[in-house]
């Protein structure tokens, strides 16, 4: 018999870069991407490869995270020179890198050859999407309340402008598992879905507490829509409460679609009191249950609010929809938009993306109608420096308006 000593764990000494626990790794030479600081998990996972004795090249992301990542390729004895790769422009060949690295790398992170920028969804269609939907508030209504109202209306007019003019982008198959999943093919409600190459969501399988925000004013996701998925899943309340599941939805009268997410006067009421009612969500019996206000105490911003759950059925869901004819045609809907995503991909795809270059899509995001309604309307421009010292010369010489103005009404 011989003793077998207990393998050391690394971990508490990855940060000493002389400690090399085993040469399970020696030899081994790998490329390390995606480290921002000490705290990244691609740190932590080089300083692992490296106490088991691999040798590793490194990469920064640009200039500015340069500062943060050549101490930490120091620490680990990482080659620097690798790490300006994959820098907003590369400083180097790849080819000569791998050859040094040579071909029994631990990490691959890199591609040899040139890079092309993947493929990205500009948010701002979505935005302007939504704006087209109501013409009327997006050209006037908006303006109109703030100028109206223009001494208690301009945080908030320029609080949610900041905000809805943050355009975000999506990669190709958040976009793609958006559309062909929940707008199209409605797979997550049929239990198709699939999120990052695991099993189908299944929404029966969900053992927290489900929160339904719908609101009658919505024209985008109205009611019926936003909980139809209920009757469609489940027989009756009985299967809810024999799964253990605990379902709470809460119907606005008539906020709008963007309302239900951003709407102040919504946070003060069914958001924000969410939070400390999620204590007595918890403790519900498994079931179907309604959110309401039951009681209201004081205005404003210091009113305070009595929420409620009451018990539900099925059939109460049910009773909020006209009935599901009007679902029928979707079938057809989504066989053709998978016709036309077939065809496009067969066809125009290749050529698309053979002409349209990195340089061509940033100038497309900069020349969207949107952004460059607001660079116009900007200190960008150079046109409009000036209004900003007349905006505060008005601003000091404000007075009432005289009463026979033929503007005050």
């Amino acid at each position: 018999m011989h003793d077998i000593a207990e393998p050391t764990d690394p971990l508490p000494k990855v940060w000493d870069p002389n400690i090399r626990v085993g040469d399970m790794l020696r030899g081994r030479r790998g490329l390390v991407v995606g480290i921002a600081n000490e705290q990244s998990i691609a740190f932590g996972c080089a300083a692992k490869l490296h106490a088991f004795g691999a040798e590793l090249a490194v990469t920064y992301l640009n200039e500015k995270a340069e500062r943060y990542v050549r101490p930490l390729a120091e620490q680990i004895g990482g080659e620097w020179r690798a790490a300006q790769l994959l820098g907003g422009r590369p400083r180097q060949e790849p080819a000569p890198l791998f050859r040094r690295l040579g071909r029994r790398g631990v990490a691959r992170g890199a591609a040899v050859g040139p890079r092309r920028r993947p493929s990205r969804f500009d948010g701002a269609n979505l935005v302007m999407n939504f704006e087209a939907m109501n013409p009327g508030n997006t050209w006037w209504s908006k303006y109109y309340n703030v100028f109206a109202n223009v001494d208690t209306e301009a945080p908030r007019f320029i609080g949610f402008e900041r905000w809805w003019s943050t355009f975000y982008f999506m990669n190709e198959s958040e976009i793609r598992w958006i559309i062909e999943n929940l707008f199209i093919g409605n797979k997550l409600q049929r239990g198709e879905a699939v999120l990052g190459g695991r099993s189908p969501v299944d929404l029966k399988r969900i053992k927290a507490p489900i929160i339904v925000f719908a609101s009658q004013g919505d024209d985008i996701t109205p009611p019926p829509q936003a909980l139809n998925w209920i009757p469609a899943l489940y027989d009756d309340e009985r299967e809810i409460r024999a799964r253990g599941q605990r379902i709470v939805y809460m119907v606005h009268k008539d906020i709008g679609h963007l309302g239900i997410f951003v709407s102040a006067k919504v946070a003060r009421k069914e958001h924000d009191r969410i939070v400390p009612t999620l204590e007595m969500v918890e403790a519900l019996a498994p079931g179907l249950y309604e959110m309401r206000i039951e009681k209201k105490v004081g205005e404003g911003t210091d009113a305070a609010y009595t929420m409620a759950c009451d018990e539900r059925t099925i059939a109460d869901i049910r009773a909020l929809d006209d009935g599901q004819t009007d679902e029928k045609p979707f079938a057809l809907v989504a066989r053709l938009s998978r016709f036309w995503v077939d065809g496009y991909e067969l066809t125009a795809r290749p050529f698309v993306k053979a002409m349209v270059t990195p340089a061509f899509a940033e100038a497309m995001v900069l020349a969207h109608p949107l952004r460059m309604r607001r660079y116009l309307l900007s200190d960008r421009n150079p046109a409009m420096r000036p209004v900003a010292a007349l905006a505060e010369s008005v601003r000091a010489a404000r007075k009432p308006v005289a009463p026979g103005n033929p503007f005050f009404f």
